[in-house]
C-alpha cells in the first residue's frame, strides 16, 4: 500500500492527467471499477490508494504505472515501451549476464561511431 501522506500528491496528478483527457475524477474511478468516492478519499487522505487500485486509473487514462509514479524529472518518465521491456528484461539477468551486455553493447556503439 502506499504511503497515506502521498494519497493528496496522486489525487492532484490524476486529477490533471483526467482533466487532460476530458474526464472527471469521479468518471475515472468508475471506469476504473472503484467505489465513486475512492479518489475522493485519497484527496482527503482518508484512505491511501493500493497498487492494484492505482494501476487501474492508470489503465482508465492510459498510462503505465510504473511512469505515473516516477518524478517528472526522472528520465524514466518518458520511456517508450520497447525500453520499458529491456528495463524488465535486465532485471531478470545475473551479475555476469549484465556485464556481457554492457560490453556488446559498448562494442556495438564504438564500431557505428566509425
Amino acid at each position: 500500500m502506499i504511503d497515506v501522506s502521498d494519497s493528496k500528491k496522486i489525487y492532484d496528478k490524476l486529477k490533471i492527467l483526467a482533466e487532460e483527457r476530458g474526464l472527471t475524477v469521479y468518471s475515472v474511478s468508475v471506469k476504473a471499477g472503484l467505489s465513486k468516492n475512492t479518489l475522493y478519499k485519497w484527496r482527503d487522505c482518508k484512505t491511501s490508494p493500493t497498487v492494484e487500485s492505482l494501476d487501474a486509473v492508470c489503465q482508465v487514462l492510459g498510462l503505465d504505472l510504473v511512469n505515473f509514479l516516477l518524478d517528472e524529472g526522472d528520465n524514466l518518465s518518458v520511456l517508450f515501451p520497447e525500453e520499458m521491456d529491456l528495463i524488465h528484461d535486465w532485471r531478470c539477468l545475473t551479475d555476469e549476464q549484465k556485464i556481457s551486455l554492457i560490453s556488446i553493447v559498448r562494442t556495438f556503439l564504438e564500431s557505428n561511431r566509425r
